[in-house]
């Protein structure tokens, strides 16, 4: 029996929290702190830790998001302990 998936769950939720914490600690007002990520069909990878999946059901995605197949290149914000799916991201054209 595998707790990988509570790992990464739980992982996920104290990195919300520390943000929430660090910013707490700097005097400023805890605002959503956003960062990069890939959307894949086993679930969200974030930038900030590479090495961890946060599995379907543990994070939300906007209604206005269309999924896609394959990987995505999204936009995550956090709410408080929540990470959320703003938007899905794809390279700049080049102005023609």
């Amino acid at each position: 029996m595998s707790n990988k998936g509570t790992s990464n769950k739980g992982r996920a939720r104290l990195a919300g929290i520390l943000q929430g914490r660090m910013g707490k600690v700097k005097n400023f007002q805890s605002s959503p702190t956003a960062e990069l990520g890939i959307l894949r069909k086993n679930g969200l990878i974030l930038d900030s830790f590479p090495d961890d999946v946060i599995e379907n059901g543990d994070y939300m995605i906007c209604q206005s998001i269309k999924m896609q197949t394959g990987n995505s290149r999204v936009l995550v914000v956090w709410a408080g302990e929540t990470a959320i799916v703003v938007d899905v991201l794809s390279a700049s054209g080049n102005g023609d």
